[in-house]
């Protein structure tokens, strides 16, 4: 994706973008997803079930430590800690 980017543009960092929501108060859990699950999500909006059998996959992909280095999407979910304890009651 190098090639489609401007000079000054550049991949976010997986570790300093959780960072932030962190310092922020938020309980954070960051994953990688790539291979299956981005493509058909941007091809296929609407089909849950192929992109949850795409996850799957992906999450079975990412096992593998050769596989992970080459994952470049990331997800994190950032939900506020007040919340999430209150919720665990």
């Amino acid at each position: 994706m190098k090639r489609y980017q401007t000079a000054d543009e550049r991949e976010l960092d997986a570790r300093y973008v959780r960072a932030l929501f962190q310092d922020l108060g938020f309980d954070v859990h960051a994953d990688t997803y790539d291979f299956g699950s981005s493509p058909l999500a941007g091809l296929f909006p609407g089909w849950r079930l192929g992109y949850s059998v795409a996850r799957i996959v992906d999450d079975i992909l990412l096992k593998l430590p050769l596989c992970r280095v080459y994952g470049s999407n990331f997800e994190i979910i950032a939900k506020n800690g007040h919340e999430m304890r209150a919720d665990n009651r």
